[in-house]
C-alpha cells in the first residue's frame, strides 16, 4: 500500500541521485564528512538512536538481532516527510534546540560506524540507505566516495525473515524500526556494557528499555514520580531526587530510604540529556542543554553554556533556600555535598563561582525577620563541642541570632555556613546571655564551667591590651543548686566559681580573678583547709557519680537473623535497628555526640552512641560531647556496647547512661569513662 511517505521518498531519491551525478566532488565530500562524523561520534550509534526515540516520544525501546542483522525499534511519532529529509541531509533537522535532545541533525550519520546498509520501516513505508545501491545508481562508481545517509531508496520487498520481525514487532506496538544489516556486532556488544542507568535519567519518555543480543539479556525501566525517579537496569536499582526548573536539572543520588547522598564519583558528571565527559564541580548530575562538541563528550564553555550554568546554581541556591524556609530536612542534605569539592575544570569552576556569588547575598532568614548573609552568620567557637553549642543554640536567650529554622536541623545548617561566616559572639553577646538566669539556670554544669572561664580570658585579654572595661556583675553563676549574680554572691561563693574553673584558667587569669573581686584573703584562708577540688565538688553539689537506679539485666534469647561480623559497629548496629522493625541511620560522621539515630513504628526517636569492646567488663568512655549528648536527651539517648561472644555478637543496651551508670570524670581529653554496666543484652549469630 502507498502512501505520502512513498512519494516522498521517490522523490527525494530522484532529486539526491540527480544532484549526485551533477556534484560527483561534493558527493566524495559528503562521503568523507560522513566517515569524520562517524569517527567523531566514536561508539556512540547506541546513544543517537536512544536519543532519537525519544525526541519522537517514545516510552518503549528495543534492539535484537536476527539472521545477522540488528533491530532497532521504538513505538513513539513514525516518520513523515521532515523526517526523512532530516536524515539525507546534514544539518538539516527540524528538531529546536531545547525542546529536544538531539537537534543538530548529524547524529544519526554515526549509524555507518555499525553498518553501511540500513533499512528503515515506519509508517507502512520501507526505504533503505545504502553505500553500494547508490554506487550502482550513479554507474558502479566507487563506494568510498558514496556516502551511506544520503540517497534514500524505496523497497517494495525485503527478505523473509526481516519481513517477519517487522511483522513481529509492529504486532508489539513499535511504530519505526531501524534494521543494520549485517552489523558490527563488536562495536554494539562494547556500547551495550558501557551503557549504565543514568543514561536514562535525564530522558523525557522512555521508560522501557530491552536488549537482546546474543547471549546478552539486558531490560530497563524508568519510573518517574514528580521529583524521584527510579531506574532499573542490568539487575541494578537506582534512586534520583530531580531539582528542575524546566530549563535545567540537577539529580542527588538517593538510598533506599530515599536520604539525598554524594553519588559516585564517576557518575558526577554534567549531561547535555545523555552523559558526558565533564565532570560536575560537586557529587551531583547537572543537565542541560549545554554547548558540546559534535560527539557531545565535552562541553564547550560559550555564551549558551555559561547562561545554562547559571541557571543551574540558580536552580541549587533557590533549593537551598526554600529547604531552609520550610525546613526540609531532606533537601537540606544537600549541603554537606558542597563541602566535597569533585572537578576543578574550568566548566566546573564557572558553576562554583556562579553559586557562591547567589550564596553571599543576604538570604538567610533569621528569627526577627532580618535577612543576612552567610558572611554574617554566627559560627560555632573553637572552644566549644558540637553537643555543647547545639544546646547553647536551642537554649540562647538571643533568639535574633538564630536562624529561622526547625532548632534539629541547625546543626547541618552551622556546618555549611560556618564555611563562610566572619562572625562569632562577641563578649557582650556572652555577657548578655550569662546574665539571664533561666538560661544559666537551665545550663549543664560542665557547660557553664566552659562558657564562664572563657569569657573570664577574654574579658581579661581586652583589659589588658585595649584597656577596656567590663561589667560582669550581672552575670550568673551556681552555688549548691542555686543561681546567683556575681553582684550579689559573697567572697566565698565567688571562691567556689573560682576553684570550679580554674583547672581551664592559666595562673595569670586564675591571678586576675582573685585581684579584680578581691580573694586574696579567702584564697588564704582556703588554702590549708581543703583542697579546692573537694571545695567545689561541696560547694557546688556537683555529682561525680552517677548511681545506678536498677540492676535488671534482661535477655531476649537468640535472634534468628544474623549480623555480618566484618562490618563497621555502627553498620552493625543500624542492622541490629532493623531487625526490630526500626527506620536507623548511621550518623556518626556528623559528630553529633551519638552514632545512630533509630525511629521506632511507634515514631519514636532513639539516639544511640556504639561503643565496641572486644569482651565485655572492658573499658568504655564517653566524649565530652557524648555526654552533652546524652544529657540533652535523656531517657531518648543509649549506649549500645557490642562485642563478641564465641560465634555470637552481642548488643548490650544502656537507656539514659547518665542515670545508670557510675561515671568518673578523667581529665585526659575530657571523657566519661565507666567499667560496670548492666543493659539489655541481645545475641545474634554472626556471618
Amino acid at each position: 500500500m502507498y502512501n505520502f511517505l512513498h512519494q516522498t521518498v521517490r522523490n527525494l531519491s530522484e532529486q539526491f541521485l540527480l544532484e549526485a551525478k551533477n556534484s560527483p566532488q561534493l558527493l566524495a565530500d559528503m562521503a568523507a564528512m560522513e566517515r569524520y562524523m562517524a569517527e567523531s561520534y566514536g561508539e556512540r550509534v547506541l546513544i543517537e538512536v536512544l536519543q532519537n526515540a525519544d525526541d519522537a516520544k517514545a516510552t518503549d525501546f528495543l534492539i535484537c538481532e536476527a539472521g545477522g542483522h540488528v533491530f532497532i525499534a521504538n513505538n513513539g511519532k513514525p516518520f513523515d516527510e521532515k523526517d526523512v529529509l532530516s536524515i539525507c541531509r546534514s544539518g538539516a533537522s527540524h528538531k529546536k534546540r531545547g525542546e529536544t535532545i538531539g537537534y543538530r541533525g548529524v547524529g544519526f550519520k554515526s549509524t555507518t560506524h555499525l553498518s553501511t546498509q540500513i533499512y528503515i520501516h515506519s509508517n507502512e513505508c520501507t526505504f533503505t540507505f545504502s553505500k553500494s545501491l547508490a554506487a550502482q545508481h550513479l554507474g558502479g562508481i566507487d563506494e568510498s566516495k558514496v556516502p551511506a545517509i544520503r540517497i534514500p531508496f524505496l523497497i517494495e520487498d525485503v527478505e523473509q525473515e526481516i519481513a517477519r520481525m517487522f511483522q513481529r514487532l509492529k504486532q508489539k506496538g513499535f511504530t519505526t524500526i531501524f534494521v543494520f544489516v549485517h552489523a558490527d556486532y563488536s562495536t554494539l556488544l562494547r556500547e551495550v556494557e558501557a551503557v549504565t542507568a543514568d543514561y536514562f535519567l535525564f530522558l523525557r519518555n522512555i521508560n522501557s528499555v530491552q536488549i537482546t543480543l546474543q547471549d546478552i539479556q539486558v531490560e530497563g525501566t524508568i519510573k518517574r514520580d514528580r521529583e524521584r525517579i527510579v531506574i532499573h537496569f542490568k539487575n541494578k536499582k537506582s534512586l534520583w531526587y530531580i531539582l528542575s526548573n524546566g530549563f535545567t536539572q540537577i539529580a542527588f543520588a538517593l538510598n533506599e530510604n530515599e536520604e539525598i547522598i554524594p553519588c559516585h564519583k564517576e557518575e558526577a558528571v554534567f549531561h547535555c540529556y545523555l552523559p558526558t565527559y565533564e565532570a560536575s564541580p560537586f557529587l551531583f548530575k547537572i543537565n542541560g542543554d549545554f554547548s558540546t562538541d559534535p560527539s557531545r563528550k565535552h562541553i564547550t564553555l560559550d555564551e549558551k553554556t555559561k547562561e545554562v550554568i547559571a541557571a543551574s546554581a540558580e536552580l541549587l541556591f533557590a533549593a537551598i533556600k526554600k529547604a531552609m524556609d520550610t525546613s526540609d530536612e531532606n533537601i537540606l542534605q544537600i549541603l554537606p555535598l558542597l563541602r566535597q569539592k569533585n572537578s576543578f575544570s574550568p566548566v566546573a569552576l564557572f558553576f562554583e563561582r556562579q553559586f557562591q556569588d547567589l550564596l553571599l547575598e543576604n538570604w538567610v532568614k533569621m528569627q526577627d525577620g532580618r535577612l543576612i548573609s552567610p558572611a554574617e552568620y554566627i559560627k560555632k567557637p573553637n572552644f566549644l563541642e558540637e553537643a555543647e553549642w547545639e544546646w547553647i543554640r536551642q537554649h540562647t536567650p538571643l533568639k535574633h541570632t538564630l536562624p529561622k529554622i526547625a532548632p534539629e536541623l541547625l546543626n547541618i545548617f552551622d556546618d555549611f555556613l560556618g564555611q563562610f561566616s566572619k562572625k562569632s559572639y562577641t563578649i557582650s553577646d556572652w555577657l548578655t546571655m550569662l546574665s539571664d538566669k533561666e538560661f544559666v539556670q537551665k545550663m549543664p554544669d560542665f557547660i557553664f564551667y566552659k562558657l564562664h572561664s572563657h569569657l573570664i580570658k577574654q574579658v581579661r585579654n581586652k583589659t589588658i591590651i585595649n584597656q577596656k572595661n567590663y561589667n560582669l556583675d550581672r552575670c550568673y553563676f551556681k552555688v549548691n543548686q542555686e543561681v546567683i549574680r556575681i553582684s550579689d554572691a559573697s567572697k566565698e561563693e565567688l571562691y567556689a566559681l573560682l576553684v570550679a574553673i580554674r583547672s581551664q584558667l592559666t595562673s595569670s587569669e586564675v591571678d586576675w580573678f582573685v585581684n579584680k573581686f578581691s580573694l586574696e584573703a579567702v584564697v588564704e584562708k582556703n588554702r590549708n583547709h581543703v583542697s579546692e577540688t573537694e571545695n567545689a565538688k561541696n560547694r557546688f553539689g556537683v555529682a561525680r557519680q552517677f548511681v545506678v537506679k536498677s540492676e535488671q539485666r534482661t535477655e531476649t534469647g537468640r535472634i534468628k537473623k544474623s549480623i555480618t561480623r566484618w562490618r563497621a559497629a555502627e553498620k552493625q548496629c543500624v542492622e541490629f535497628e532493623e531487625m526490630q522493625g526500626n527506620q536507623a541511620k548511621d550518623v556518626s560522621k556528623q559528630n553529633l555526640g551519638y552514632d545512630v539515630v533509630s525511629v521506632t513504628p511507634d515514631h519514636k526517636k532513639r539516639y544511640i552512641e556504639v561503643k565496641s569492646v572486644k569482651r565485655r567488663g572492658d573499658r568504655i568512655s564517653m566524649t565530652n560531647n557524648e555526654y552533652t549528648a546524652a544529657h540533652i536527651n535523656g531517657d531518648n539517648y543509649f549506649l549500645c556496647i557490642i562485642y563478641e561472644d564465641q560465634d555470637d555478637i552481642v548488643f548490650e543496651y544502656i537507656q539514659n547512661p547518665l542515670e545508670k551508670l557510675k561515671l568518673e570524670k578523667v581529665v585526659r581529653q575530657w571523657e566519661w569513662i565507666c567499667e560496670e554496666y548492666e543493659g539489655d543484652v541481645f545475641r545474634v549469630k554472626s556471618e
